[in-house]
């Protein structure tokens, strides 16, 4: 009978812990994130290459290649398995190189890539990626009707709610009137007047944009062509990395758009590294960041960063994404009734103001994409790839990668990895700061390369035999190899959380930080002591 109360007791407990379970999963989603896209073949579960025919997004072992360095090439892909919910918000980030195979290219490739958002729930419809070339998989291109440039029309992404352009190349934030494409944007080629007069100075370089883009209408637009899918997406912000030129969706007066310096960064820097690398640091090293930060039921407080090497600046703050706005349709013709039916070169002179209604989706789901050039002009092809992405809920610990100067082999290496490590304690809000004493260090784990913890959370061997222990009085992450001859390049991940502070989610799993790593060159010691070999007795010569 007692036996039999202990098995009611166990089962009743796992009842209860698996509906605890399932309830924060419901209420945060399964985060954190990370997929590294290294060493791969064929692309992780859950991560989708929609319309296989253009796309050419393929796995391979350095990362994720949306594009190879070749002309006209475009690819993209989404998660399908990890949505969240825009009441948590969602902080992304993700590695990328951009870059080709000529050393000796002094000019920036095209075009750039984009990470994109749409409505989990698309009532049916069946997930796509939008145009090719300059809109990056996010916006749609509009064309003259039944002619030989239609072969150029392309519908917008569906369900897009936002889109963020790190463009190398600058055209997604354009205007575009001409006949194989028509596209709203900012109209930097045509006359403007006024105070939000928002042409650049002359000889501004309007490359190395990074650019957000709104959602598609809910209802098309009246003139032929602009239907469903063909309309809406229009700037939000947009601005230089590599000067203060700015610009951000106002009210409507003139074109819509004032001048602004959106950027608190200090550092300009080309968007594209140029070069492949394996760590913060390197030569060409990319790392994005992009905050969705609940703003109540208003929409959100977008923020987008970019670590360059060995500095990290913040290009958009806190913009204020609402969920209605007033923006124009200007890639339109005059008089507009005519739509795509005219091979009318240049746009009306008044655009049509119109009223976006943008739904707050209950769940959101992210995709990736990127487009080279198209060989006109002289411009260039890039190589596209990304790596080590990672989603996590704001306000979730935060771990960084921990790299030691090369250390002689036969030694034990030891680490303080939790020193520059950040979690948090009260009400999530904006005004919020990290810091390591809020880090509770018995939560430490090593994770494997497969993604989940070591068995023992807190010892971990890795494949070459290497053995790592962590401390959890002293926060300390020692190493060593059995062999004390073995040199090479030992690395191992782990991830952390926050300090129980209820009824606030920091000791949540949702709210684990991101895997980091942990890493050492062993070198040979160039001043070891050598065995002599002989066959003869050694003595000391005294006699000088």
């Amino acid at each position: 009978m007692k036996l039999y109360k202990y098995y009611i007791s166990i089962s009743l407990f796992i009842f209860f812990a698996n509906g605890i379970i399932a309830q924060e999963n419901e209420d945060f989603g399964d985060f954190p994130y990370q997929e590294s896209f290294l060493n791969q073949i064929t692309l992780p579960v859950g991560v989708i290459r929609p319309d296989p025919a253009k796309n050419s997004a393929k796995p391979d072992v350095n990362g994720l290649i949306l594009t190879p360095d070749e002309y006209n090439k475009f690819g993209a892909i989404y998660l399908d398995n990890h949505k969240f919910k825009s009441r948590n918000g969602i902080l992304i980030e993700f590695e990328y190189m951009i870059f080709n195979d000529d050393e000796n290219e002094k000019n920036f490739g095209g075009d750039g890539l984009s990470l994109f958002f749409f409505n989990a729930d698309l009532k049916g419809e069946t997930p796509n990626i939008g145009a090719a070339g300059a809109g990056l998989g996010y916006t749609y291109n509009r064309s003259l009707l039944n002619t030989p440039a239609n072969v150029y029309r392309a519908e917008g992404l569906r369900g897009a709610y936002m889109g963020v352009a790190f463009d190398s190349y600058g055209n997604f934030k354009e205007l575009r009137f001409q006949g194989e494409s028509r596209v709203s944007g900012l109209p930097l080629a045509f006359t403007s007047t006024g105070a939000n007069d928002i042409r650049p100075d002359p000889g501004t370089d309007m490359t190395n944009h990074v650019t957000i883009r709104g959602a598609r209408r809910l209802q098309g637009f009246s003139p032929p062509g602009m239907g469903l899918g063909y309309c809406g997406y229009p700037v939000l912000v947009s601005q230089s990395t590599i000067n203060d030129y700015g610009v951000k969706l106002k009210t409507v007066s003139n074109y819509a758009y004032t001048k602004e310096k959106l950027s608190i960064g200090k550092n300009y820097f080309k968007i594209r590294g140029g070069k492949e690398f394996e760590k913060p640091g390197d030569k060409g090293y990319r790392k994005a960041f992009v905050e969705l930060f609940p703003n109540g039921d208003e929409g959100f407080f977008v923020s987008v960063m970019i670590e360059h090497e060995t500095k990290k600046d913040t290009i958009i703050y806190d913009y204020e994404y609402k969920k209605s706005l007033t923006y124009l349709e200007n890639a339109i013709t005059d008089p507009a009734n005519l739509g795509d039916n005219t091979d009318q070169q240049v746009p009306r002179t008044t655009a049509s103001v119109q009223t976006l209604d943008v739904p707050i989706p209950l769940e959101l789901k992210i995709g990736l994409a990127a487009a080279t050039g198209n060989g006109l002009a002289g411009s260039k092809h890039d190589k596209h790839v990304i790596k080590n992405l990672g989603i996590r809920l704001p306000r979730s610990a935060e771990a960084y990668d921990d790299f030691l100067d090369d250390q002689y082999a036969g030694i034990t290496v030891t680490f303080k990895p939790l020193l520059n490590d950040l979690a948090y304690k009260g009400l999530i809000s904006k005004q919020q700061k990290g810091d390591p004493k809020n880090i509770d260090p018995t939560t430490f784990r090593f994770i494997k390369p497969d993604g989940k913890p070591s068995d023992d959370y807190y010892n971990y061997t890795d494949t070459d035999g290497g053995i790592w222990k962590y401390d959890e009085t002293t926060g300390a992450v020692t190493y060593r190899h059995p062999d004390r001859t073995f040199t090479g390049k030992p690395r191992v991940k782990y991830s952390i959380k926050g300090l129980p502070d209820p009824p606030n989610p920091y000791a949540n799993e949702a709210y684990r930080s991101l895997p980091a790593t942990i890493g050492v060159n062993i070198i040979e010691n160039p001043n070891k002591q050598k065995n002599i070999i002989s066959n003869r007795m050694i003595t000391n010569d005294v006699t000088g």
